[in-house]
Formats: structure tokens, sequence, C-alpha cells
């Protein structure tokens, strides 16, 4: 069993949380972001791709439920 790795992805269209295997080359600027097992999935700009953890994926699902909450409160 792999152990799972986290990312940040924005671009100027997305930004999203990945949690998936190890990135892979893609040629020309980007990466595959890649299922636990390791199977690319989605093509990426390398830029658009920031390591994260899990501890900073709760702290910005936390923010941006907040965030939510107070925009129809």
């Amino acid at each position: 069993m792999s152990t799972a790795l986290f990312y940040l992805v924005q671009t100027p269209e997305v930004s999203m949380t990945w949690i998936g295997g190890p990135l892979k080359p893609a040629g020309d600027g980007h990466v595959w972001l890649t299922s636990p097992s390791g199977r690319p999935v989605l093509k990426v700009p390398a830029a658009a791709v920031t390591g994260s953890s899990m501890e900073e994926i709760a702290k910005r699902v936390m923010a941006d439920r907040q965030a939510a909450k107070a925009k129809y409160n």
C-alpha cells in the first residue's frame, strides 16, 4: 500500500486539493497528478502545484467553511 501525498493545485481556472501519489514529469513544464497507485490522472502546469500536508489542507477547508458561513449569516 502506498502513502498518499497532498498537493495544492492553483491555476487561473481552478484551485483544488489533490490527494494522490507522486508527481510524474509530463514534459513542457507540466506534471501528471497521479492516483495513490501512481497511475497518471490529470496533467497540470508544474508551477501550479505546491506540496502540502494533511494539516494544511484541514486548515484551508476550515477557513473556506468559516468564510462561506460568514457570507450567509
